[in-house]
């Protein structure tokens, strides 16, 4: 179960005593508790920390870098340009209209002195991004984690 970044028996054995951990009666309490730290520290960071496979963001359109709230972003999936509502969204070719992305920032980079519309215009980004961490309780086994956030022991103390 998500309980904020980790699952509830982890943060059971964080603030309850050995004795009290398996006592269900303040399960709903600690849950809340650690949801609503997750949520505070997004709203303080201004940023998403949970990972979301397809995840959209909206941006406008009449800037040439673009910061994706959830990074590190592991794939940009789609990104879709609409320049007035009767046309819609519009499909483009991310390998050709994205110059390069910094995946550990998060930041979508245009060529050089490109606007990807004007100030009217919206970007909707589809992509993958976030920190992967484990809300499977003890019982019910442990998630795969996904093979771009994996790391060793030696590179998790740098």
């Amino acid at each position: 179960m998500n309980a904020g970044f980790s699952n509830l028996d982890t943060l059971k054995r964080y603030l309850l005593g050995e004795k009290m951990s398996d006592e269900p009666t303040f399960d709903k309490v600690i849950t809340l508790i650690g949801t609503g730290m997750a949520a505070t520290l997004e709203n303080i960071c201004n940023r998403k920390f949970a990972r979301v496979v397809g995840d959209v963001e909206i941006l406008p359109a009449d800037y040439c870098q673009f910061l994706l709230p959830r990074f590190p972003v592991e794939t940009v999936s789609a990104i879709d340009l609409k320049m007035t509502e009767a046309d819609g969204w519009v499909a483009q070719v991310v390998n050709e209209f994205v110059r390069t992305i910094d995946l550990k920032a998060g930041i979508v980079y245009l060529p050089d002195g490109a606007d990807a519309g004007p100030y009217y215009a919206q970007l909707r980004f589809t992509y993958t991004g976030g920190y992967f961490w484990d809300t499977n309780e003890p019982d019910d086994g442990p998630l795969a984690q996904p093979a771009r956030q994996r790391f060793s022991s030696a590179s998790a103390t740098r």
